[in-house]
């Protein structure tokens, strides 16, 4: 991987308080988004109920991260999606046994009930809401925000589609203002394409409009990931930032990757052992399964990278090492510790 036309011979992930398990609830949403990838909300794979297995398994999990040497001491994040994630039917009690373990996160639709979230709402650590033009109410969604204002950090993404470009700015301008020096992140979010990865077309005015908005950043405390340090070929060493993307070019094949240990996915089906990058690093097998303590080991070693893209931002910072010459990649012991 390159970044300004230098590669990148390590990430470097030098503040990490947690380690994060991306848990997808399943795939039903009560929203029939155009521009979502069906797999997402065709309602193919419900989660299973809350049970003494799946909390001992997920009991496992957290126990197999933590036991890796670099993340002795550190707090477990569950960020919760879906699908929309609180249609669960169990999600009250998934909550409640959440929040024993580590922190929540949640990406949501905002849909659910006042009453729900003023039940509910207190046990999240972050919300993200995404609003839906096509979909959403805004007088709904603005009293849910209120509900949890100065609570967690919350953040609000008004998804623009080209086709509803003139609604989507106007719900933009709507919330920035009122919710003006309230302590809640507001952004736009371009829409990509579900079969190349690519933002939609836009317009050059369209993209104009966009970049004359007034951002919405509230004043509160950084969160996970504060440090991620890239150090490149020419011994620099540059901190990520929301602008790195745009300038990294290649891949990171062939690097060592670690990113099992900072970043497991439980997928809609309850599986681990696949990246979002579609990379294997143990055979999977799902959290729901009475099984999964038994064939389930988290390992301490790296794993080479087999992939052109990371498939999140999540995966890309996490810690990766430049191999130079393959031929000479060393032998990792179950104590290796990468920085």
């Amino acid at each position: 991987m390159r970044y300004r036309e230098k590669t990148i011979e390590s990430m470097q992930l030098a503040d990490a308080p947690y380690v994060v398990i991306d848990w997808v609830l399943g795939n039903y949403c009560n929203y029939q988004c155009s521009y979502c990838w069906p797999e997402a909300h065709d309602g193919t794979d419900r989660v299973p109920p809350i049970d003494d297995v799946m909390r001992s398994n997920i009991k496992h999990l957290v126990d197999q991260m933590l036991s890796v040497p670099e993340n002795s001491g550190k707090d477990v994040v569950f960020t919760l999606s879906g699908g929309e994630p609180t249609m669960y039917h169990d999600m009250d009690e998934l909550l409640d046994f959440l929040s024993e373990i580590g922190k929540v996160w949640v990406i949501t639709n905002g849909s659910r009930t006042l009453n729900w979230w003023e039940r509910n709402g207190h046990k999240f650590d972050d919300v993200l809401i995404s609003y839906h033009t096509k979909s959403a109410e805004y007088d709904h969604v603005s009293a849910v925000i209120k509900s949890m204002l100065g609570k967690q950090w919350l953040s609000l993404h008004v998804m623009v589609n080209p086709n509803d470009f003139e609604q989507a700015v106007d719900i933009y301008k709507r919330f920035s203002s009122e919710f003006d020096d309230q302590p809640v992140n507001i952004m736009y979010k371009l829409i990509m394409d579900v079969n190349t990865g690519q933002t939609l077309p836009y317009t050059a005015e369209q993209m104009q409009v966009l970049d004359s908005l007034p951002r919405h950043r509230a004043n509160m405390p950084r969160r996970v990931f504060e440090r991620v340090v890239m150090n490149l070929e020419d011994g620099a060493a540059v901190e990520w930032s929301h602008d790195v993307p745009k300038d990294l070019s290649g891949s990171f094949r062939d690097y060592d990757c670690y990113a099992h240990h900072q970043f497991i996915t439980v997928d809609r089906q309850g599986r681990v052992g696949m990246h979002a990058c579609r990379q294997h690093w143990h055979d999977r097998i799902s959290v729901y399964n009475p099984q999964f303590k038994d064939k389930f080991k988290l390992s301490h070693d790296a794993i080479t990278c087999e992939r052109d893209w990371c498939g999140c931002l999540g995966l890309y910072q996490t810690n990766k090492l430049r191999i130079a010459d393959l031929s000479q990649r060393p032998v990792r012991d179950q104590n290796f510790i990468p920085w």
